[in-house]
């Protein structure tokens, strides 16, 4: 069970700069890995909580891939581990078959093999 004081608010903050949500680029965005639903803030100060369970923060690239699931299917992509990746010309997607997700792991590993460097 997740409180508002069980959060590390410090890491939220570490986070902050590569989190660029929703449609304000000050807004955060929380996923409840229970529910499926979306849950938005202005700020890590008023973490949401929903049924009692874990809500993640999410990236930009997760919430592009989030949102075009129906709520069902958020359940199932967080239980999956929440893997997305990018196909040509297109925005980021989510993992939902073993295929996918291991092309996501590809495309992760590819992207931080360049940074490595």
């Amino acid at each position: 069970m997740a409180t508002a004081q069980s959060v590390d608010r410090s890491s939220l903050w570490r986070m902050a700069p590569a989190i660029v949500t929703g449609l304000c680029s000050d807004m955060l965005t929380f996923l409840c890995k229970h529910g499926g639903g979306l849950k938005r803030r202005r700020s890590a100060q008023s973490i949401p909580l929903c049924c009692d369970h874990e809500i993640t923060l999410l990236r930009r690239a997760d919430l592009e891939a989030g949102t075009k699931l129906k709520q069902q299917e958020r359940v199932k992509w967080a239980r999956l581990g929440m893997h997305i990746f990018r196909r040509p010309g297109r925005r980021w997607t989510a993992a939902l078959t073993p295929g996918e997700i291991r092309r996501a792991k590809e495309q992760l590993e590819a992207h931080t093999a360049k940074f490595a460097r």
